[in-house]
């Protein structure tokens, strides 16, 4: 990033992998998301594959570090059974990731979500009519962990 910088170029993300799709691989998330606080940096780490292990508290580790990280992803549907079109997408600050997509054209601007009374998961990607596949998520990971509970007492 230094040698960037000294170029005249603008570091403005680092993404790191826990978990990749193509070969599980997992870069050191806590030495990198220290660099990337140090050079104030965005550090988005993608766990497309691995993610969904973290459900398991014996794989959590693996996911060491992203509490330094500004925005992490991963699909469930890799393990847990859902939709294909279903991603789990966490970030920090979610003032950032409204500034960069927010769309408010007249028609939609009203006085609880200006209050920030209200969130508007609009603002949160770039199509405004995707479909939402939060509950479904949510509903096969509690089943999973009820499973699980089920069979440790057994």
């Amino acid at each position: 990033m230094r040698d960037d910088r000294a170029a005249g170029l603008v570091p403005c993300c680092v993404v790191a992998t826990a978990g990749t799709t193509s070969s599980m691989a997992f870069d050191p998330i806590p030495a990198i998301g220290e660099l990337c606080r140090a050079e104030g940096t965005w550090l988005h780490v993608d766990a497309a594959m691995a993610g969904s292990a973290a459900i398991c508290p014996e794989l959590r580790a693996q996911h060491e570090g992203l509490d330094l990280a500004d925005s992490y992803a991963f699909n469930p549907h890799k393990w847990l059974l859902t939709n294909f079109d279903c991603d789990c997408f966490y970030v920090a600050d979610r003032a950032s990731l409204i500034g960069a997509l927010s769309i408010t054209p007249e028609y939609l601007r009203n006085r609880a979500s200006e209050s920030g009374f209200v969130i508007d998961y609009r603002d949160w990607q770039v199509p405004l009519g995707r479909r939402f596949q939060g509950p479904q998520a949510l509903v096969r990971t509690s089943l999973l962990r009820r499973r699980r509970s089920a069979a440790t007492r057994a």
